[in-house]
């Protein structure tokens, strides 16, 4: 473990503070009422887009922002109780990091970006907006989550897949490879959305697997393991067999939604 020791002469008023050479940045007191204990990193050497003397965002202690890597947390970003931020993850603007959460790689968190629990960020993943990654939920590779998107649970968005809007991602769902959802869309249970697939609008999905270039849009509803994969048929008639069937459906060579 890594220890700062503080050498203090009250009659010459020196404070030395002792630090390891591979250090990157000392804490420095930040006093306000609003954050009765909190620090900002102030860098002691260059390194990445930092200058020695450049001071960031707020952390409760030196285990939020690791010594290691070209990882920073700018501006107001904030990272607090066990939340870590290592190797070249970034925090800028207003994010925040709290509980277990760990946000690692080369992973961005900008703008309100919020993350608490045991949730993870890295790869190249970006969170940025209003986005909340909750729970134990892991973005990873290239995948985005923006807008007022909250991603919870187990849930897995890798690959290039994107979550935006108001959508909300929980349970176990995965979502994958170019896969997207937006607008105030709902994917539940254990579903899996993949491929080019998208789900949009107010469309709520639970425990289905949707992929190849499905679009599942408006406000249909599909649950209880339906499979929707390939091709594009508008028709109202699908959605509504699909709202009121159950139970290892497999719906192929379709496109959930209305016609125009």
């Amino acid at each position: 473990m890594e220890i700062i020791r503080f050498i203090f002469s009250s009659k010459l008023n020196i404070k030395i503070m002792i630090y390891k050479k591979t250090w990157k940045y000392i804490l420095i007191k930040y006093k306000s009422s609003f954050r009765p204990t909190c620090y900002q990193p102030k860098a002691i050497k260059d390194f990445s887009n930092i200058k020695k003397g450049d001071v960031g965002g707020y952390v409760s202690s030196y285990h939020n922002l690791s010594q290691s890597g070209d990882c920073w947390i700018y501006g107001l970003a904030e990272a607090h109780e066990n939340a870590r931020i290592y190797e070249n993850a970034q925090l800028y603007g207003f994010a925040q990091a709290y509980g277990d959460a760990r946000v690692f790689g080369n992973a961005l968190m900008n703008n309100n970006a919020f993350v608490e629990g045991d949730a993870k960020i890295y790869g190249e993943a970006q969170v940025y907006d209003f986005a909340k990654v909750l729970g134990n939920a892991c973005i990873t590779d290239d995948a985005q989550i923006y807008g007022h998107a909250q991603i919870s649970g187990n849930s897995l968005v890798s690959g290039n897949a994107q979550v935006s809007g108001f959508a909300v991602v929980k349970d176990n769902v995965h979502v994958i490879d170019n896969a997207q959802i937006s607008g105030h869309a709902q994917v539940s249970g254990n579903s899996l959305v993949s491929d080019n697939a998208k789900v949009s609008d107010f469309a709520v999905v639970t425990n289905t697997r949707i992929s190849g270039n499905s679009l599942v849009s408006n406000s249909n509803k599909i649950f209880d393991s339906a499979i929707v994969k390939n091709e594009r048929t508008k028709t109202p008639d699908i959605a509504k067999i699909l709202e009121n069937m159950a139970n290892n459906i497999s719906i192929e060579n379709v496109d959930i939604g209305f016609i125009d």
